[in-house]
């Protein structure tokens, strides 16, 4: 396996919204902070760099208090539209 590929997680899904409003949704910690994560969780904080490169690092904390811990997420790219 591709050391690259080894942990990496690809994401695609069509959204009913224009891509301006979703790409806020991902990107806007107000916005994301609703909807991050399993529903046992709720998300804390969520900072992201969204440029090429950049890392997305989020904070959640389960229904016992227990805040599990996650590496720093990297971002590969963003719509031209949106960034």
């Amino acid at each position: 396996m591709d050391k690259d590929k080894q942990h990496s997680l690809e994401l695609e899904h069509r959204f009913d919204a224009p891509p301006q409003e979703v790409f806020a949704a991902w990107t806007n910690p107000t916005e994301i902070v609703r909807w991050w994560g399993p529903k046992e969780f709720r998300t804390t904080s969520f900072d992201a760099d969204v440029r090429e490169g950049g890392e997305s690092r989020a904070v959640m904390v389960g229904e016992d208090d227990v805040t599990p811990s996650f590496p720093p997420a990297g971002i590969r790219a963003w719509p031209r539209c949106c960034a």
